[in-house]
């Protein structure tokens, strides 16, 4: 198995333009981009809620069950337990 020596990452914001472009070592552009997107995209949460929202990202990420399920997971661990998650395209 060949190893990586470089990638090149490109985080895009909500216009799908380039928002940062990561190169170098997979493992430290990897953290570099997703240190920017938590920066810009992530807000604390002290507390589990009644209700989330979620989205599959739009075409095309939406088109498959594999894509659409990430949504419902990553909302299950701020949900009180009975509370309700709904996901739209």
């Amino acid at each position: 198995m060949l190893g990586a020596d470089f990638i090149l990452n490109v985080v895009i914001n909500k216009e799908r333009k380039v928002a940062g472009v990561f190169t170098g070592h997979h493992n430290h552009a990897h953290l570099a981009g997703c240190d920017m997107v938590c920066r810009h995209s992530v807000f604390p949460l002290y507390q589990q809620v009644d209700m989330a929202i979620t989205s599959g990202a739009g075409y095309p990420l939406h088109a498959t069950f594999c894509q659409i399920s990430k949504a419902l997971i990553c909302a299950k661990g701020i949900l009180k337990k009975r509370g309700n998650d709904s996901c739209y395209p």
